[in-house]
Formats: C-alpha cells, structure tokens, sequence
C-alpha cells in the first residue's frame, strides 16, 4: 500500500491512496501524529480497492473520498472511532451492502452513499442527514433512523427499496426525501412535524399508511402523489400544494378544514375513488385552483361560500356528479370547470349572483337540460356549453355588452332545444348555435344588430327568424332555407 501523509494544521492528513488491494487499513499516524483527516478525493475512482478499515483517531472523512470505488465491498471503523464527519459524495457508487456508521457521526454529507449496494443502514442518533444522502442506493431495503435525528436532506433516500420508515423527530419532510421509494407501504410521521415539503412520497406507488398528524400545518406539490393512501387527516391544514394527493386512487373520502385557505392546482386531480368532499366549519377559502378536483367519482359537493373563483378544469370529468350550486361571490367560472361531467344536469346560481364571467368549454358535454344565465355575466366563452345533448333551452338576460366566444352552444343537438331567450344581446356569437338540430324557431330582441358567421349552420329544423331589420349577417350564418321576419 502506498499513502501520502502530510503534516496539516498539526494533524497528519492522509492525501491520496494508490490502488489499495484486499483488507488495507489507512496509517494511525506519522512523525509520531496521529491521522485525523482523509482529505478530498483520496481514493476518487479506485477500481482496485476492495476493502478499508479506518483508524479510530480519524474525525472526517472529505467529499469523494472513496468516490467511485466500484468495488469497495467493505469499509470498517473500529469500536472507538471517533468519526464525526462523512462529507459530501464520499462513498458514493461504491459496492459495500453493509456499513456500520459509527455513533459518534454527526453529519452526513450530500449524496454520501448515494447510487450504492447498500442493504441495510442505522443512521446515529444526532446525524444531520444531507441531500440524496442514499439515493438511489435500490438494494436499500432496511432503513433505522432514530427520533434524535433532527433533519432528513433533500430527496435524501429517494428511490430505496424499504418497506416501512419511522420519521424521526424533525419539523419538517425534507423536499422528495422519499420520493420513488416504491416499495414503502407504511410511513410513520410524528407530531413534531409541521411540514411535509413538495415531492416527499411522491411515486410511492405501494405506500397504503400516512397518518398526517394535526401538527402539520402544510403539506407541499407532488407531497404524496401517486401513492395507495386510503385515508387522510388535515386537520389543521392550511396549504395544500399543487398535485399533492392526486392520482391517489385509494382515497374515498376528504375532509379540508376550516382553516385551509390555499388549495393548488390538481390537489386532488384523478382520485378516481375519490366520492365525497366536504368543506368543513366556515371555510376561509376564496380560490378553487385549475384541476384541484378534476376526474373524481363525486356526486355531489357543496362549494364554500367564501369562494369567490372557480378556476379552470376543477370539476372536469366528474361524471357522476349530477347537481351543482354556485354560490353568490363566485365573480367567474374558469375554462373547462366543469366540462365532460356527463352526469350533471342541473346548475344553479344563488341570488343575487356575482358571476361575471363563464370561461371556455366551462359546461361542455353536460347533460344539462335548461340553464338560466346570471344578469351580471358579461363573456362567455368558446363552446361553454357545447355539446349538451339534453339541452331544452336557455335564457340570457344580460344586457347588450355580453360578448360570446366561438361555438357557444353548438352540437346541442337535443330534438327539444327549442327554448332560447337572448335577452337584449347585441349579436349572437359565431357559430353560436350550429348543429342545434332541434332549433325551430327564434326570435331575436330588436338590441341585436348582427348575427355572426355559422351562427345557425346546420339547424336543419330552423324555418324562422325574428328580428329587428337592422339586422345584418354574416357568412353562411342561417340555412338557406330559413325564412327571416325582420320589422
């Protein structure tokens, strides 16, 4: 064996090793010293090396120490070691399945073990974990933390092996500190936690138990999506991160606290078993977020009347949801609301409504029958309810600043679709009504003065339209055997 020592700040360090061979031990001292440090890189990508015993008066080991070492199988610290600190990719990609880090171990660095063989691992009791300290390591089976252990790194064991964890006492699961652990089933969370970051069981696809303590206060993006969880406690809940419990299938049954007062996008997305949600107390929450409910199997809920928004694809693909109340602070329905909720057919908004805007595709594909239009609504956007094939009517009474999008009502091909009241509009949209094949008849309020492109293309049954003779149209917007009645 062939180590270089040198003599730093009155320790003797161990520089770089040259191609170490079967059981080696690195040198308890030189000049009569002893041997305190193994410096940076010392034994980086040493294909050799198999095996290492290191001294007890060794304090610190540096970064990339034993780096690459990919057949490094077995590494020994002696009953009185007085190691304190693993630095940062130390032992990263080596061989070893097995390591007995020694008690006296205070810090972990980042990505220390990471992409190794290890099998099994007991980290110290007052060992500061750092970032991707294990990851990767997939032959990772058996983790033991104990409760003194104070913070758990970034991603710090992202996709292991391990079935079970008992986080230990920390305020907070670190940002994807269990991502990817795919075969975890029971994660055990103390009431010392007030946070669990973005990420931290995402794609934990066998994880079945959670229990979320009333301690936590915050849960992050991604915190547990796409696991198995069947129930959940949020308690004192008051941020919900965006996509946190979707994809969890397994989930029946939520309740979201009073004190919740921020829901992100696709909290909840595709929990697909997912049948009731309900608000609880009085709920301080103005904002349902893009998609935060979209393709569950509720069938009804009620929407907090502190909500004031109702953002894009919230309840979309809903399909057994079949009546909706919007309260009287909802200012505006988002793009996709409530689109493909094939089972819904009755909507209702409380007097006096705030509602001001209907966004593109809100009620697409509804099995909505007659839906009344608030007074205060001033757009409404492409295809909102397009494709309603049980639609019999609507009613608009907004005045004449009201602007349509595209297709509003187009394809709403039910033979009964006979009922339409514009109100005093200025003009009906571009192909507003297309292929409404049960339209007959229709009256329009002298206010409109054009008829857009396509408007009624395809009204096969239309053979009258009332209206002002100030009336102009645009291309193709009535069939060509549609007789008009202008005064």
């Amino acid at each position: 064996m062939s180590v270089e020592l040198t003599i730093e700040s009155g320790k003797a360090v161990v520089v770089q090793g040259d191609y170490l061979t079967a059981i080696e031990t690195i040198p308890t001292g030189a000049f009569g010293v002893t041997v305190k440090l193994i410096k940076s890189n010392a034994f980086n990508n040493d294909d050799v090396l198999t095996s290492i015993t290191i001294p007890t008066g060794i304090t610190t080991i540096e970064s990339n120490a034993f780096a690459n070492c990919v057949n490094l199988n077995t590494v020994t610290f002696t009953a009185t070691s007085s190691l304190t600190s693993i630095g940062e990719s130390a032992f990263i990609s080596t061989k070893m399945a097995n390591i007995g880090i020694p008690s006296t171990v205070t810090s972990i660095g980042a990505f220390a073990f990471a992409n190794s063989q290890l099998t099994g691992v007991t980290i110290p009791s007052a060992a500061n974990i750092g970032e991707k300290a294990f990851a990767d390591s997939i032959q990772l089976t058996g983790v033991t933390i104990p409760a003194g252990v104070t913070n758990i790194g970034d991603y710090a064991f992202n996709n292991c092996k391990f079935s079970t964890i008992a986080v230990p006492n920390v305020s907070a699961i670190k940002f994807g500190a269990f991502a990817d652990c795919v075969n975890l089933t029971t994660a055990t969370i103390p009431s010392t936690v007030t946070s669990i970051e973005g990420n931290a069981f995402s794609n934990c696809t066998g994880l079945l138990t959670a229990t979320i303590p009333t301690s936590v206060t915050s849960i992050g993006f991604n915190a547990f999506y796409s696991t198995r969880i069947t129930t959940l406690s949020l308690t004192n809940v008051t941020t919900i991160g965006s996509n946190a419990f979707a994809n969890c299938t397994g989930l029946t049954t939520i309740t979201i606290p009073a004190v919740a007062n921020s829901i992100g996008d696709g909290a909840f997305a595709n929990c697909t078993g997912l049948g009731t949600i309900t608000f609880n107390g009085t709920s301080t929450l103005t904002t349902l977020n893009n998609s935060v409910f979209t393709n569950n199997k509720i069938t009804a809920i009620t929407i907090p009347t502190s909500v004031t928004s109702i953002g894009d694809g919230v309840f979309a693909n809903c399909t057994g949801l079949t009546t909706i109340t919007i309260p009287t602070g909802v200012t505006s329905i988002g793009s996709s609301a409530f689109a493909s909720c094939t089972g819904l057919g009755t909507v209702t908004f409380t007097s006096p409504s705030s509602l001001a805007t209907i966004g593109a595709d809100a009620f697409r594909n509804t099995k909505l029958s007659f839906i009344t239009i608030p007074s205060g609504v001033t757009s409404i956007g492409d295809r909102a309810f397009s494709g309603c094939s049980s639609f019999t009517g609507i009613t608009i009474s907004s005045g004449e600043n009201l602007t349509f999008g595209e297709h509003v009502l187009a394809n709403c091909s039910n033979a009964s679709f006979r009922t339409v009241s514009l109100g005093n509009v200025g003009s009906v949209g571009y192909g507003m009504f297309m292929n409404c094949t049960g339209l007959t008849g229709l009256t329009l309020h002298p206010t409109v003065q054009y008829v857009s492109d396509y408007a009624f293309s395809g009204c096969s049954a239309l053979t009258q339209i009332s209206g002002s003779n100030t009336m102009s149209f645009g291309r193709f917007a009535i069939p060509t055997s549609t007789v008009l009645k202008l005064s």
